[in-house]
């Protein structure tokens, strides 16, 4: 086995930690919408789909792809949780921008 594509834990433990952790996130948006603390264990979702991402069966472009996409999800979940506004450079789209019938 070559170990540099060696996963470091089992598929299975590695996506059962995600879920355990992804599952708080969604009841919240139930129970508690536009509470901060899922943030805290959607971040740590994140950090445990790191582990999935080696065990995946696909071309190497598309495991550095989901590495990719997990280091600016990453990145943007911490930028919220330390209070970043929103327009920051990180963030994909555009600066919400005020209407012109607003201002009057």
């Amino acid at each position: 086995m070559n170990e540099s594509s060696a996963a470091p834990c089992s598929p299975r433990v590695a996506a059962s930690a995600a879920f355990l952790c992804f599952a708080p996130v969604i009841v919240s948006f139930a129970v508690a919408p536009g509470a901060r603390w899922p943030e805290y264990p959607g971040l740590a979702f994140h950090l445990a789909i790191f582990a999935v991402v080696p065990s995946l069966r696909a071309p190497e472009w598309a495991r550095m792809a989901g590495y990719g996409w997990l280091f600016l999800d990453v990145t943007t979940g911490v930028l919220a949780l330390n209070h970043v506004p929103t327009p920051s450079p990180i963030r994909c789209g555009s600066a919400p921008t005020s209407s012109p019938a607003s201002g009057s």
